[in-house]
């Protein structure tokens, strides 16, 4: 019984100090090669280097753009949220938060497939963290449009 109980006690303290100050966190990788930054402003004091497809976890409790607080090998800091890959997870918590759609928003262009203009061939553009707007061609690639 004795032991037990100490065991709870351990784990709850060894628990709540891993992520303390954190709600909750979703994970995903860094985009690009990038410090993370002792506060949320540009120009912050640099923490520690993450390299392009390191994980990191994204803390649920912050969140004013363009910032996000982020985990990072027992690091926490924070990142422009073009530096993160923004898997769907994290569109909808960013989404929740800004009130803004940051999800792939989709619009649909209608563009002949041959030369007659006799048959149709809707492509579907998704939008980019960036703004730009690509499709995915029968190869599995990214086709950007041009602007």
């Amino acid at each position: 019984m004795k032991i037990t109980i100490i065991v709870i006690a351990l784990l709850s303290i060894f628990l709540g100090a891993s992520t303390q100050g954190v709600d909750s966190l979703i994970y995903t990788t860094a985009s690009f090669s990038t410090n993370l930054l002792k506060d949320p402003k540009n120009k912050s004091e640099a923490i520690c280097n993450i390299k392009n497809k390191d994980s990191i976890a994204v803390c649920t409790d912050y969140f004013e753009r363009p910032f996000l607080k982020v985990k990072y090998k027992e690091q926490i800091g924070y990142l422009s949220f073009i530096a993160i890959d923004l898997n769907n997870d994290l569109r909808k918590f960013m989404d929740s938060k800004s009130g803004r759609n940051i999800t792939s928003s989709k619009a649909t262009s209608t563009i002949p497939s041959s030369g007659n203009g006799n048959n149709n061939e809707t492509k579907t553009y998704n939008t980019g963290p960036r703004g730009g707007q690509y499709y995915i061609n029968s190869k599995g690639n990214k086709v950007y449009k041009k602007k």
